[in-house]
Order: C-alpha cells, then sequence, then structure tokens
C-alpha cells in the first residue's frame, strides 16, 4: 500500500493542511503504520482518519496517528496485537506447518489454565506453558512478545505525534 499511498501524496498541492484517509483494512505490518502516518505527516498539518467497515491492527495504529477519527456506526476498530505466522516441524520427513496466533494467545491460554481450569501448582502452569511453545515453538513466543511491545510503542509514539498541547495542558 506504501507506493500507491506515496503516488497519491506526491500529487498532493505545496501547503495542504488538512487531509482525509479513509481506512479499510484488516490490517498488516505495524512498521508499515508508522511509515504511513509518517509520510501523511510529512504532506499534510493534519489528517483524518474516516472509517466506514473495519480498521484492524497496523490499520488501527493508523487511526491512532490521525488528528480526528470519523467512524460509521458499523465501523470497527481491532486490537493492536500482531498476527504470528510461524513454521514449525509437523513430522519426522521434515515438513513444516504454518501455525497462527496473536500474540495475546499466550497470556489468554494462561488466564484461562489458572483462573477457569483452577491449575494453581506451579509445576501444572510450567507444563500449560511448555505445551503452548510445543504448539508455536519458543521462537514464537519470543517473536510474539517483541512484536506486541512494538505495537505498544508504536500505539504510544503515534498518539504523541498529536496529543503532545493536550499532555502540556494536563501537566500545568
Amino acid at each position: 500500500a506504501v507506493p500507491e499511498l506515496l503516488d497519491q501524496l506526491q500529487r498532493l498541492p505545496a501547503g495542504t493542511k488538512e487531509l482525509d484517509l479513509l481506512i479499510v483494512s484488516d490490517g498488516g505490518d505495524p512498521t508499515v503504520a508508522w511509515r504511513i502516518v509518517s509520510l501523511i505527516r510529512e504532506r499534510a498539518t493534519s489528517f483524518s482518519a474516516l472509517v466506514p467497515q473495519a480498521a484492524y491492527s497496523a490499520a488501527t495504529l493508523i487511526v491512532l496517528g490521525a488528528d480526528e477519527v470519523v467512524m460509521h456506526p458499523n465501523g470497527n476498530l481491532g486490537p493492536t496485537d500482531p498476527q504470528i505466522r510461524i513454521q514449525r516441524k509437523s513430522g519426522k520427513d521434515g515438513s513444516t506447518e504454518a501455525v497462527n496466533f496473536g500474540s495475546e494467545d499466550l497470556a489468554a491460554f494462561i488466564r484461562f489454565s489458572r483462573d477457569t481450569v483452577g491449575l494453581k501448582d506451579p509445576e501444572q502452569m510450567v507444563a500449560v506453558y511448555s505445551k503452548f511453545c510445543d504448539e508455536v515453538t519458543a521462537m514464537g513466543v519470543g517473536v510474539s512478545a517483541r512484536s506486541a511491545l512494538l505495537s505498544v510503542s508504536l500505539g504510544e509514539r503515534l498518539l504523541q505525534l498529536h496529543m503532545k498541547g493536550e499532555e502540556e495542558g494536563r501537566k500545568a
């Protein structure tokens, strides 16, 4: 999407002050959200995000970077937890299969095991954690944790791009 957006942004007249961005997306890479907001902010003083339907994941991050959000009653923002796709070995022949999971899945699985199932013993909880790691690989858990931190960091930075005045007002 970045090349197409960049092409459109380069066609804006010099001195463009406001821009409306129509967003309909199931999401994507959170670093692309930062790139898109940065490109827009280089060419317009402020921008509004128009959300008629779904703006999930990375698209939600783009919305966080907007000065104004205009949502249709059926518009939806989604969680910004990255969806991880890893390849794990599935057989002795070296074949692999794709496994998809969200970065919040591990925490939800642990909470469910503890709070709903009632597992309390630390050894039981280690077994639950190990089972999850077996399913998504320990590397997948690491990638998930790092991706979740990146999404939170980007969300905060995108909000700070246009909320500086409000933060200063609260401190006074």
